[in-house]
């Protein structure tokens, strides 16, 4: 199955930010520019307050993409008939805080499917690390992993669930086309924007840091509008861990065309051939350090990552089904 090349997604990106600007909400353009098959494959597990985050990806994207929910809006005294239907290659999601209940019934699963844990800030596997030889499970997608396995894939936090931010989905869309500059034209070369009493012990340290270097914006809070603006005219972002491993901030900056910095973690994978810099202390993170890069080259692209239809495909490439859907793909003049 071949997956949309980086233009494919920008372009995407492009049509998505022209329609919301001409006043058409995401909703009505997911209807008029892409399938039938694509609303229900997205919004098929959506609840009252939990839809996806569709073109993008998030928490409640991966969420919509599983055969069976098990987390906080299912019955969990419902879940032992749920696991008794699994078809092989079934796609189950799990919200990490329950994975107690859910490996107690692990030996009533007869099928191999693929599992995702996410939504949490809690890590993955944890004392359930033993599972991952077991043959049932074909591959195991999750945020904030803690461990490293040729079955465990790292699967990033994404950006906030909509239901985090009211209409965020609609600010970002409009705010790609509006916010985000040419690499070499961004006049903060270090933005810095992060509750430091999350993760208190590393953040402020951080902070504390980050004020010795010139030229770095550091804003306390910012609405979610102008917090992406900032995001569209800075070069790099700091980005350290809260209460998980990863954060939003590291995605929203790579989708508005910044640089996200981020400390070596389980999550590496994630950031392989993307316009992100991994480092191993934050005393790294100078001046002249920042200088010494050039992303100007990114300029027109968006990293496929960032996206639901990437993510789908990674996990259906683990099962015998194809993906059931092509977006129409079509340049706004």
């Amino acid at each position: 199955m071949k997956q949309s090349s980086e233009y494919d997604d920008h372009v995407l990106n492009y049509n998505l930010s022209s329609s919301v600007s001409n006043g058409t909400p995401v909703w009505n353009w997911l209807i008029n520019d892409s399938t039938k098959e694509a609303v229900h494959l997205f919004y098929k597990n959506s609840i009252k307050g939990r839809n996806t985050s569709y073109p993008y990806f998030s928490g409640d994207t991966a969420r919509s993409f599983a055969d069976l929910v098990f987390d906080e809006t299912t019955d969990i005294l419902g879940w032992r008939r749920s696991i008794q239907k699994m078809s092989a290659g079934a796609i189950v999601f799990l919200k990490t805080d329950y994975m107690k209940e859910f490996f107690t019934l692990f030996d009533k699963i007869k099928v191999p499917f693929v599992l995702i844990t996410h939504n949490s800030d809690k890590s993955a596997p944890g004392i359930y690390k033993t599972f991952l030889s077991n043959t049932k499970l074909l591959a195991w997608f999750s945020q904030n992993p803690d461990t490293i396995h040729p079955k465990l894939h790292p699967m990033p936090i994404g950006i906030s669930n909509n239901r985090w931010m009211s209409k965020n989905i609609n600010v970002i869309a409009l705010s790609f086309n509006k916010y985000r500059r040419p690499f070499a034209d961004r006049q903060n070369l270090l933005y810095v924007n992060f509750k430091p009493l999350t993760n208190r012990d590393a953040r402020i340290k951080v902070l504390e840091y980050a004020k010795k270097i010139p030229n770095a914006h550091i804003v306390k809070r910012a609405p979610l509008s102008k917090y992406l603006e900032d995001l569209g005219n800075s070069k790099f972002v700091l980005s350290p861990s809260g209460n998980g491993i990863d954060c939003h901030r590291t995605w929203e900056a790579l989708l508005m065309g910044a640089v996200p910095i981020i400390m070596k973690s389980t999550l590496d994978p994630l950031f392989k051939n993307i316009p992100a810099i991994v480092i191993q202390s934050w005393t790294e993170v100078t001046e002249k350090y920042l200088l010494s890069f050039n992303f100007n080259h990114f300029d027109n692209t968006t990293a496929s990552i960032l996206f639901a239809k990437y993510w789908y495909l990674r996990l259906l490439s683990f099962t015998n089904r194809t993906y059931p859907l092509e977006p129409r793909l079509t340049i706004v003049d």
